[in-house]
């Protein structure tokens, strides 16, 4: 019984600190400031 236990709760710290981290993504990629114009000669696509 302690063992499930144990095992739920790793479950849903793991689903925790995905989430977490998921949105800590998003909120950088999109509120990254805009690309400089001069800058796009440098990329190496």
């Amino acid at each position: 019984m302690k063992r499930r236990k144990l095992g739920n709760l790793l479950a849903v710290l793991s689903l925790v600190v995905a989430t977490v981290s998921a949105n800590q993504v998003c909120y950088w990629w999109f509120n990254q400031p805009k690309f400089p114009e001069k800058a796009k000669r440098l990329r190496k696509f």
